[in-house]
This record gives C-alpha cells, sequence and structure tokens, in this order.
C-alpha cells in the first residue's frame, strides 16, 4: 500500500471512530419515523426508498444487503447502503457489494460523516464497487483511493417510428432520426429469418441449470454470480418500476443456452425495453439479439435499450444495429487488496449491466 493510501485510510478510520457510535445497520430501522423524514428530504417524496415495502424487499429479505444510518441529535443525518453479492473474477469468488444511495443532510456535510459511513462499508466487504457515481461522490471516492473504470456503455435502437424521436425533433434533427429508424427497421427485415434456429421463450419459474450458464463464462470474466434464488429475488419478485420479463433462449435441441431479463418502462411517454441482463456465452450473443428483435415484434416497444460493461456484447449490439449514446453512468471500485486490484483494473474483463446494481431503482 503506498504512503498515500495509508493517509486515506487513516482519515477514513480516522472519521469512522468519530461516528460508529451513531451507526444502525439492523435490517428493521430502529428509528423508523426519523428514518423515513430523511429519505422524504434526501431522496424525494415520489423515490422507492421511502417506501416500507421497498425497504423490506431491499434489506429484510435479502441478508446480504446492508443499509447503515447515522442517529445523532434525535434524527437521522445519513445513509449508506450496499447491495452484497459474490463476485467472480477470473473464476475466484470474492465478498463484494455494490455501494449504493449515500446521502448526508445539508448542515452535516464537511464534517466528515460521508467518509465514515463509506469507511463503514468499505469495513464489511473486499471489494466495494460503484455504479451511477455522482460527481460529488465522485470527487471523495477519489480522494479516497477508488479506480476510475470510465463510464458504462450507454446503446440505444429504434424499434417504431417515434422511437428516437422528442418533443424537441424538427427540421434537420428530426429527418436524421427518422433516417436512423429507417436504417434500422430496414436491417432488421432483411435479417428477419436469421438464426431461427433459436428460440425465445419466457421463463416462470427459475431453477439449477442457471448456475451451468454461469460458470460457461466466469473463469474468464469478472461478473456478478447469482443462483436461481437471487435472480428471482431481484427481478420477478421487484414490483416497483415497470415490469421485468425473463426469457431463455434455446437452441433446435431444446437445451437453454443463454439467459435476457428486459425490463419494461414508460419514460417520456414511449415504451422502452431496457436489456437489464444477460447470461450466455459471447457465441450466443448474435442469436439472442436476433430472437429479441422477433419478440419485439409480437411484443411492439418504442425503443430498447443497454447500459453496461461487456466488450463482446457491445460489438454484438452494435452489428445488430443499435446507437452508441453518451449516457452511461460512472463506474468505479475500491479494494485494499492491491493484486485483486490489478485484476480488476482491465476493464475488457467485466460483465456488468444496468440490472446489477440499483441504476434501474431510479426510473
Amino acid at each position: 500500500m503506498s504512503n498515500q493510501a495509508k493517509r486515506q485510510k487513516a482519515i477514513i478510520e480516522k472519521f469512522y471512530e468519530s461516528f460508529r457510535d451513531s451507526f444502525f445497520d439492523e435490517p428493521e430501522a430502529r428509528h423508523p419515523e426519523a428514518l423515513k423524514a430523511f429519505q422524504k428530504a434526501e431522496f424525494g417524496e415520489d423515490t422507492l426508498q421511502q417506501l416500507d415495502e421497498f425497504n423490506r424487499w431491499m434489506y429484510e429479505e435479502n441478508s446480504r444487503n446492508k443499509r447503515i444510518y447515522a442517529f445523532c441529535e434525535e434524527q437521522v443525518v445519513g445513509q449508506q447502503s450496499a447491495i452484497g453479492l459474490e463476485l467472480s473474477v477470473l473464476g475466484e469468488k470474492v465478498p463484494s457489494a455494490y455501494a449504493i444511495d449515500l446521502r448526508v443532510r445539508p448542515e452535516w456535510k464537511m464534517k466528515g460523516l460521508g467518509v465514515a459511513m463509506i469507511g463503514s462499508i468499505m469495513k464489511k466487504y473486499e471489494l466495494l464497487i460503484g455504479l451511477g457515481v455522482s460527481d460529488e461522490a465522485f470527487s471523495m471516492f477519489s480522494r479516497q483511493g477508488w479506480k476510475d473504470m470510465g463510464k458504462l456503455d450507454y446503446l440505444i435502437k429504434p424499434v417504431s417510428w417515434r422511437g428516437l424521436l422528442t418533443s424537441k425533433s424538427g427540421g434537420l434533427d428530426r429527418l436524421k432520426r427518422l433516417a436512423a429508424t429507417a436504417y434500422c427497421k430496414l436491417g432488421d427485415w432483411l435479417s428477419r429469418n436469421s438464426h431461427r434456429d433459436f428460440k425465445l421463450s419466457p421463463v416462470d419459474l427459475l431453477d439449477e441449470n442457471i448456475d451451468q450458464l454461469y460458470q460457461a463464462y466466469q473463469k474468464s470474466h469478472i461478473t456478478y454470480l447469482r443462483n436461481a434464488e437471487e435472480l428471482s429475488w431481484r427481478y420477478q419478485s421487484f414490483k416497483f418500476t415497470g415490469d421485468y420479463e425473463l426469457y431463455e433462449l434455446s437452441n433446435n435441441q431444446g437445451v437453454t443456452v443463454a439467459l435476457a431479463v428486459l425490463h419494461r418502462i414508460m419514460q417520456d411517454n414511449k415504451q422502452v425495453v431496457m436489456i437489464s441482463e444477460i447470461v450466455s456465452e459471447e457465441k450466443y450473443y448474435p442469436h439472442l439479439l436476433c430472437a429479441i428483435d422477433r419478440l419485439l415484434r409480437e411484443k411492439p416497444a418504442d425503443v430498447i435499450s443497454y447500459q453496461g460493461c461487456d466488450k463482446e456484447f457491445v460489438k454484438a449490439l452494435k452489428k445488430q444495429r443499435y446507437f452508441e449514446r453518451p449516457y452511461g453512468s460512472r463506474f468505479m471500485f475500491y479494494t485494499e487488496n492491491e493484486a485483486l486490484a490489478s485484476k480488476l483494473s482491465d476493464r475488457n474483463k467485466w460483465r456488468v449491466s444496468s440490472g446489477d446494481s440499483d441504476l434501474e431503482f431510479h426510473l
């Protein structure tokens, strides 16, 4: 560990010791009314964080997840949460978490509380990951030694003629957007019979076969390892924003070779389908994307999008006429294990998607 890293660790430890007696991390909050008042003030009246049903789903139904809040002077003054997971780093299992929902009351900022809260989470996991890191958090994380991995890739593809249009689209801009949509529609029509030997079917009940799909590529990638129970919790029991649809891709022998999770939401008066998660070997990406195109002809949408980090999947999306857009969320990680950090620094090995963290909690 470098001298600078040691100094930063000492600073984090100092602030953590100053606030640790005010921290509470039970799944069922000890100060429920004060916590809800804080969440309404800092997250907003219409956000998931202040809903009792969401908090039960998030913290009581999944023991891996943690929420820490600071109670000082008869009020909640800060909150930090974590989505616990097991990350496969080139086949090695690493206890990890996505750091989410860091909030501090304005009058308590610049006192070290935010540093102390993230320090508390650091003590619980070997690796922390941040997706959708705000500018304010980015500055603090950078000082603490987090590794900046750039921004997630963000790609979209119009499905209907209104898919790329906005209320401000007019004149030449409108013509460009319609031309891009025509290009996609023509390409989809010409490839409509491609990969017909693969079939996409809805999944109602997940089983242990999902583990085999992960095992096919985990030794060569850095990826979130989920079992059937975790996938069901994340997607099938989530009832808060839009609808999740799970599909399995099978070959002409009936063997399941991939799983796709799609998230349907209404956004700006358009039906948007998000590719939330893909569990597949890279060789099946073209088959899967063609099958999704056929699905969208049966269950129409206006636009389909993907946000994540998966080099080969992004290549496949571009071949399937998805357009890259500059809207990707910031991506960072933190670990004190230098050997692990070296492995994690290769962005091309990561397979991350918007469904992994809390990015889809804020739609």
